[in-house]
This record gives structure tokens, C-alpha cells and sequence, in this order.
């Protein structure tokens, strides 16, 4: 594992790791269906066996041996499954009106909300893809500490990208808070450095861009161990090459499903790579607005359409791109995170996608794309213990997984239904 991956899962497991004098905690999910996220079938009245942050065991019950003393967490009827992961949103992103008080503190104590709400929605793993100023470092360290509640957190800190490119369209009269502008080799190199200073864990570059630069960021980030997200945002941007120089420089994530030159060739080199696409499909449509449905000539020309998204999204889908899922929430998002996650499981659906599939995209392939492959995103011994309980069959109503009854995050229960939804029993002896 890389220097800069291993430190972003030693940060992330801190706030969860046991004392060193404590005896962990045996619990034993018993009785539901235990999707594994791996693409195996599912386990009919499974067993998935905490001991204390990680996975012991997983298998049919009966086959797998419950500890006498365990605690027990009766599943039966329902599913159980990795935590979902959610690749990209912006937590701190709020453009207040002209006269409302908005300041990094406002953004941060915002964000938090958010952050509880993801909690709530199941989602465990949150990667935010870009903030304002360093608030996200006060918001992981926040979270790390236990003064606020909330999933794993993976930051990139502030974009990094060129002056007057996507992501300074709201900052025109000052110095943009959400992106570190860098107009020569030194200063992307300096941004990026800062960045990881500041306890990024990853990179995120939004266009327009050069080949130059964009090999050079994910040369920076690579440097560090750590992984970079490519912005295709490209509406507005003459050729629209971003994506084909971003895949060839190493991009570990293409974020958004923008039009793209050279598809078929870039669809190509993706699924050589293993290039994770995450396409925040139903935010597109939030943005796009009544446009949506009724779209501009513009749109038109530049292939902004609904039938061309669905189109792009199928033929990623049949050369089997791994792809991500993310909502794109921001600050004004409020209470929304769970809805968002739902729709784009549901537009995922209708383009093509199976329940299968979907649920993996929503656990094994996002901790992937965070770069916590190795420790996140399906139920196997050794893993961390983030998981899921929901009441019923999620193959069956894939969008239910956002009403989950149990989150456990490090074998550490979160969040817990009413006492008459499911019970929870310690046992006598082996079982």
C-alpha cells in the first residue's frame, strides 16, 4: 500500500480503534440476507461475526460458529451489506446570498449536518471533492476527535486548477475559496504540496487544463501515495480533450459524464487503466433544470442532452467501466443526501444497471475510488466492520438501502432502528 494511502486508513480507522486494554466486542449479524459486495451470490440466513472495528467471519448460519457471549443483532427478514460509500459531494459549498453572513465557520458547522445525514442514510464513507478553504481538514480532524458525528471522511482540501477555470465561477471580485489557481509548473506543484500539508488525502483538478498540467498533477499526487480525481466538466471548453489527456496521465477517477472527444478511444484506455468513472447523473439533471428535458441549441451541439447522457452512460456500462456512485450535495443540499443517493441508484437502474451491480457500485467500487479498497466496501474477514442492515429484500428495491435500520462503522453501531423494528439479544452459550 502507498505512504499516502496507508496514512489515510490509519487516520480513518483512529476514531474507531478500541484501547489497547479493552476485550473487543464479539456481535454476530444473524438471519438476513448478507450481500458480501463482492458479485458472489447472496448468503440466505447469513452470518456476519464483529470482532471489535473488523469482520471475523461471514457465511450461512449454522456454518459459521457464534461466540457463547456475543451480542446478536437479529437480521431476519432484512438484508445485510458493506456501508454505502458516496464518491463525490461538496459539504462546505454554499453561495450565500448578497447579504446573508457566510464564513468558514457557517460552512463547516453547515457540512456537519450533512455529514450526520449521510450517517443516517447509511452512507459511511464520504469523499469530498473540493471545499472551502481548509474546512474539510477541520471537519475530518472533527470527526476523528469525536466532537462531531459522521462517516469516514476522504478530502482533497481545496481544486486545484488554472485561473478562471470551473470552480471560481462564484468567486469573480476575490480570491477564490474553493480552488488554489496555478498558472505554471511551480505553482501546481506548490498547490498540490500545500494541499497534502494541509491533510489532504488525495488530489482533485478541475479544466480547462493542458496535457502538461494534468500529467504533472497526477504525477505530484502519485508522488505522495495518494490518488487524483479528473473533473470532466468540460460545457464551455473549446475541444473538449480534458478527459483523453486526463486518462493518459493516470487520472485514478473521472468525475462527471461530460461530453468527451475521441470517446470510443477514451472509453478504450479507461477500461485498460482501470479508470473508476463517477457520474453524478442525477445531479447533472438538478443542474440542467427545466433544460433537462427541453435543451438548449447549445446543448444540443455539445451532446448535453438526457438520450446523450443515457447513451455515453451504456456504452461505459458494456465495457464494463467501473463506475461510482455520487451525489454531488452541497451546502444548500440540506437534508437531501440520502434522496440524491435513491434518484441516482434509480437513473442507474433505467440506463441499464441490474440490482447487483448497482449495490456494488454503492460499496465495493466506491472504496476503491477512495483508495480503501483493501480495507472498506465488502463484508470478508479483516475488513472493517462498516455495514448495513436494512428491513428486506435491497435486491428487490435496490434505492431502499438509504433507510437502513442498523450503520455499524468499525463494528460500532451509529445508528439504531426503534425498539419494535428489530431486537437485539445476547447469547448464553455457542450458537
Amino acid at each position: 500500500m502507498f505512504p499516502r494511502a496507508l496514512a489515510v486508513v490509519l487516520a480513518l480507522g483512529a476514531a474507531f480503534a478500541p484501547p489497547a486494554w479493552a476485550q473487543p466486542e464479539i456481535l454476530a449479524i444473524a438471519g438476513g440476507k448478507v450481500l458480501d459486495g463482492t458479485g458472489g451470490p447472496s448468503i440466505e440466513n447469513g452470518v456476519v461475526l464483529v470482532e471489535g472495528e473488523e469482520i471475523r467471519a461471514v457465511g450461512r448460519r449454522g456454518e459459521v460458529a457464534i461466540p457463547g457471549g456475543a451480542r446478536i443483532l437479529d437480521a431476519s427478514g432484512g438484508s445485510v451489506l458493506p456501508g454505502l460509500a458516496d464518491l463525490h459531494i461538496h459539504a462546505t459549498h454554499f453561495i450565500a446570498s448578497p447579504r446573508a453572513f457566510e464564513d468558514d465557520a457557517m460552512s463547516a458547522l453547515r457540512a456537519a449536518a450533512i455529514l450526520r445525514q449521510a450517517l443516517d442514510s447509511g452512507i459511511t464513507l464520504v469523499r469530498d471533492a473540493g471545499a472551502r478553504n481548509y474546512t474539510a481538514t477541520a471537519l475530518k480532524r472533527a470527526l476523528a476527535q469525536g466532537y462531531i458525528e459522521g462517516p469516514r471522511f476522504v478530502i482533497c482540501n481545496q481544486i486545484v486548477g488554472v485561473t478562471g477555470g470551473h470552480g471560481t465561477e462564484g468567486d469573480l471580485m476575490e480570491t477564490p475559496k474553493w480552488l488554489r489557481e496555478s498558472d505554471s509548473p511551480y505553482e501546481w506543484r506548490k498547490n498540490i504540496r500545500r494541499n497534502f500539508k494541509m491533510g489532504a488525502d488525495y488530489v482533485k483538478v478541475t479544466p480547462p487544463f493542458t496535457r502538461e498540467e494534468i500529467q504533472l498533477a497526477a504525477e505530484e499526487a502519485h508522488n505522495f501515495g495518494a490518488r487524483i480525481a479528473v473533473d470532466a466538466a468540460g460545457q464551455g471548453y473549446p475541444g473538449m480533450m480534458m478527459v483523453e489527456h486526463a486518462v493518459a496521465a493516470g487520472a485514478d477517477t473521472i468525475e462527471h459524464l461530460a461530453p468527451m472527444k475521441n470517446e470510443d478511444q477514451v472509453i478504450a484506455m479507461m477500461k485498460e487503466r482501470g479508470t473508476i468513472l463517477v457520474p453524478t447523473l442525477h445531479a447533472t439533471r438538478r443542474f440542467a433544470g427545466e433544460r433537462w428535458d427541453r435543451p438548449t441549441e447549445r446543448d444540443a451541439r455539445e451532446l448535453t442532452r438526457p438520450g446523450d447522457y443515457e447513451h455515453r452512460f451504456r456504452k461505459m456500462h458494456a465495457a464494463r467501466i467501473p463506475m461510482a456512485i455520487g451525489t454531488d450535495t452541497g451546502g444548500k443540499d440540506q437534508g437531501e443526501i440520502g434522496a440524491f443517493y435513491a434518484e441516482e441508484i434509480l437513473r442507474w437502474m433505467a440506463w441499464g444497471y441490474d440490482a447487483h451491480e448497482v449495490l456494488q457500485a454503492a460499496t465495493r467500487v466506491g472504496a476503491e475510488a477512495a483508495g480503501l479498497g483493501d480495507v472498506l466496501g465488502t463484508l470478508a474477514p479483516g475488513k472493517w466492520a462498516d455495514i448495513l442492515v436494512v428491513q428486506g429484500d435491497v435486491l428487490a428495491a435496490p434505492a431502499s438501502v438509504v433507510r437502513p435500520a442498523w450503520v455499524l462503522v468499525g463494528g460500532k453501531i451509529v445508528r439504531r432502528p426503534r425498539p419494535e423494528a428489530a431486537s437485539e439479544s445476547v447469547t448464553s452459550g455457542p450458537n
